[in-house]
């Protein structure tokens, strides 16, 4: 669910989904995404050509038509829309480069869906790795995306972003997919866990970094924007 970039790892996702899953056991993946600019009809065009330029590659069966068919949704969606179809699923996946916080996936956990995501960013702070959820190892590798996905300052090649294994993607999915107990843990725990975000708490939270009864986590970013911003310092030179 989410815009249709690089960033979001749909070809990842639809490799490990086509992998794991042979077409005769029952399981349907549901991709709910846009491409930023585009129509529906434009956006559902674009889905389908990564879609088949996957299966092309990976030729797994004699026909495109011997794999499962996705199903695909590009139209907007109100919020209440939005709610039901995430309980219209069993488990919410995305294997997404790198997320700021990732308000699909924490929406999902908080509706009782359990969660698989990358091992960084937001996911890793709202999903408790085996209990609220899966979170997929990742390793750091160039960021390289899309001319059209291009934001200033933002995403550019000497900086890295997370990749997620998809040997362990596909361990996860089909765990969720086996493991129904399982699937019930991850889905009341993600409840539970989504409390801990509530505007209460981070509220509190906001107030005892200003009163001074929470400690601030400090980050040094220094050397971490000189490094981003260093081909714009080679130009300027």
């Amino acid at each position: 669910m989410g815009e249709i970039q690089r960033r979001k790892n749909l070809a990842g996702l639809l490799k490990a989904f086509h992998l794991e899953f042979t077409p005769n056991e029952p399981v349907s993946l549901l991709i709910k995404g846009h491409v930023p600019g585009s129509s529906p009809m434009e956006s559902n065009r674009t889905i389908r050509a990564m879609i088949e330029e996957i299966k092309n590659g990976l030729r797994l069966y004699p026909s495109k038509s011997d794999y499962h068919n996705e199903i695909i949704i590009t139209q907007w969606l109100d919020d209440t829309e939005v709610m039901r179809l995430h309980q219209t699923g069993d488990c919410f996946v995305l294997p997404s480069y790198g997320e700021a916080w990732g308000i699909p996936g924490f929406e999902a956990m908080a509706l009782g869906k359990p969660v698989i995501l990358t091992d960084e960013g937001g996911p890793a702070e709202y999903v408790e790795d085996g209990v609220s959820g899966r979170l997929v190892p990742s390793r750091a590798e160039p960021v390289m995306i899309h001319p059209n996905e291009q934001i200033p300052d933002v995403w550019i090649g000497n900086e890295n972003w997370q990749a997620p294994d998809l040997a362990a993607l596909r361990h996860y999915m089909r765990e969720i997919y086996e493991n129904k107990e399982l699937r019930d843990k991850f889905g009341n725990n993600g409840i539970d866990r989504a409390y801990e975000f509530s505007y209460q708490k981070v509220g509190q939270t906001m107030k005892g970094l200003l009163d001074g009864t929470v400690k601030p986590v400090l980050y040094d970013g220094s050397t971490a924007l000189r490094e981003k911003h260093s081909l714009s310092a080679m130009a300027a030179g």
